[in-house]
């Protein structure tokens, strides 16, 4: 798939929450959600014994190609090739600056792809910074399982203050994806809470129940993240373990300062994956 590019001056200001409704919104400060289908999987409730397969069945995405070529009597002809429907596209994109120290620039992206498969779809996004001559000055990319529909993919890439002062424009350079293959992994819940509170930092501990649905132990990578009312990263948590057939606990801890801690309205799962 060809790139797409898209270009816009930079975006210092939050926008708002836009229609993906993907993630856990909280009405406090602890976001002790209740369970609901996080990004790129289906919520799974049921026992060890009865978990059925919780991923969508994956459909073809490959292009439509002609069996073969018509002649006509008087001239040769070539039969025409219906254009292939995007898998990805982009809906919106937009960034700001999330956190100042005495040396660096935490820059939180955020980017809404719609999967318009009935399918999962792995895909891969690139951003980038741009200076006021159109030069980079620095770039992040992703990787993500997205389930159908409209998708959030958020993210912090950290600036020092001469890099942040030549930041002049936002961009999604890249986004592709493919059929994601059947998977064996599903999320029966997720949650976190404050666990201990100190001076300068908040300890948040998070929980989230996986479901193997396969007869055998498989080595798993889960990433939580936390999000702001823009829907955009404030930090995350990953955690990887072997887990059996059924549904496995794993849990967590991670620190945030108070002015992070302060920020948080969502927590949800962004990545579910066998190693």
């Amino acid at each position: 798939m060809k790139s797409t590019v898209f270009t816009v001056l930079a975006c210092t200001g939050s926008i708002a929450l836009g229609v993906c409704g993907t993630y856990f919104l909280t009405s406090g400060k602890e976001a002790d959600s209740d369970p609901i289908a996080p990004v790129a999987f289906v919520s799974n409730k049921q026992s060890p014994e009865v978990a059925p397969n919780v991923f969508i069945d994956a459909v073809s995405a490959i292009d439509p190609t002609p069996d073969e070529i018509t002649e006509a009597p008087t001239a040769t002809t070539h039969a025409q090739v219906a254009p292939a429907e995007p898998i990805l596209d982009v809906v919106s994109f937009n960034q700001k600056i999330a956190k100042r120290t005495s040396n660096y620039i935490y820059r939180s992206w955020r980017v809404d792809v719609e999967n318009h498969l009935d399918a999962n779809v792995k895909a891969y996004l690139e951003v980038e910074w741009l200076d006021a001559d159109g030069f980079r000055v620095k770039y992040a990319n992703e990787a993500r399982t997205l389930a159908p529909g409209v998708n959030a993919i958020s993210d912090i890439e950290i600036f020092d203050r001469e890099e942040n002062d030549r930041v002049h424009s936002f961009r999604v350079t890249e986004v592709n994806g493919r059929k994601a293959s059947d998977m064996v992994l599903g999320i029966a819940e997720c949650r976190d809470k404050i666990g201990k509170r100190t001076r300068r930092y908040v300890h948040r501990s998070w929980r989230v129940d996986v479901v193997n649905n396969s007869n055998k132990s498989v080595d798993c990578y889960v990433e939580v993240e936390w999000l702001d009312a823009d829907g955009h990263r404030i930090d995350y948590s990953n955690e990887s373990r072997k887990v059996t057939p059924g549904v496995n606990v794993l849990t967590d801890t991670k620190s945030l300062d108070r002015e992070e801690n302060a920020r948080v309205r969502a927590f949800r799962v962004v990545k579910l994956n066998e190693r």
